[in-house]
């Protein structure tokens, strides 16, 4: 079987160039805040943590006043 397309095939659709470049740039401004709140909490000596050492949240239990 030949990977010839006929004519009753859909187009292939790429992504739009702009519609890259504009989620490259995103990116990039996102990488460049997140930097520069690193190093705003670095010079203020703020205690950094990730999401695995946060501690779990506590069970809320429902108190009955009866």
């Amino acid at each position: 079987m030949s990977a010839t397309l006929l004519p009753t095939d859909p187009p292939i659709l790429l992504p739009d160039p702009d519609a890259i470049r504009a989620a490259i740039d995103a990116a990039d401004e996102r990488s460049r805040l997140l930097r520069r709140l690193l190093r705003l909490a670095l010079r203020l000596q703020l205690h950094l943590t990730t999401a695995a050492n946060l501690p779990a949240p506590t069970e809320r239990r429902e108190v009955s006043h009866v």
